[in-house]
């Protein structure tokens, strides 16, 4: 075996799969299983018909516990897995990146008047005027307008 295999397996088996409480869903469900095995030996052995009873309770309690998993315990760790990892978040459009992504497509008029409507905002003002001026005086090609800018941000 090789070590990039090796690393590979390990990868598969430590990654989480969709259902987090499989393993004791599983465990769970084998030991009822194996007492309701035991239960209908000794009902058919015996000939008593608690045996069955206990069968039927031993079946009873594992659907009951499948329920409890599947359709309420794991629905809740997804649910506050996905709250948890949601905090702290930055809400996207923040950036410049839009923006951004006018300028390198060639819509230098569009970036320029998109970072004059961001420098309306008082908390961009100051490096959306400064990207501002640095696109007109560049591609734009407008480098009075880029100092008038400059200068109406003092």
């Amino acid at each position: 075996m090789t070590q990039d295999g090796f690393f590979r397996r390990l990868e598969r088996r430590a990654q989480v799969g969709p259902e987090p409480l499989r393993a004791l869903r599983l465990v769970a469900g084998a030991f009822l299983l194996a007492g309701t095995a035991v239960a209908v030996v000794v009902a058919v052995v015996a000939g008593d018909r608690r045996g069955l009873l206990l069968a039927g309770t031993f079946w009873a309690i594992y659907g009951l516990l499948s329920a409890l998993f599947g359709g309420l315990l794991e629905p809740l760790t997804d649910f506050t897995a996905r709250a948890l990892m949601d905090v702290g978040l930055v809400r996207a459009g923040g950036g410049y990146s839009s923006i951004e992504t006018l300028v390198a497509r060639g819509h230098h008029e569009a970036a320029a008047e998109a970072y004059r409507e961001r420098a309306g905002d008082p908390r961009h003002r100051v490096e959306a005027t400064l990207r501002r001026a640095a696109l007109l005086a560049g591609p734009l090609g407008v480098p009075g307008a880029a100092a008038a800018e400059l200068e109406s941000l003092r």
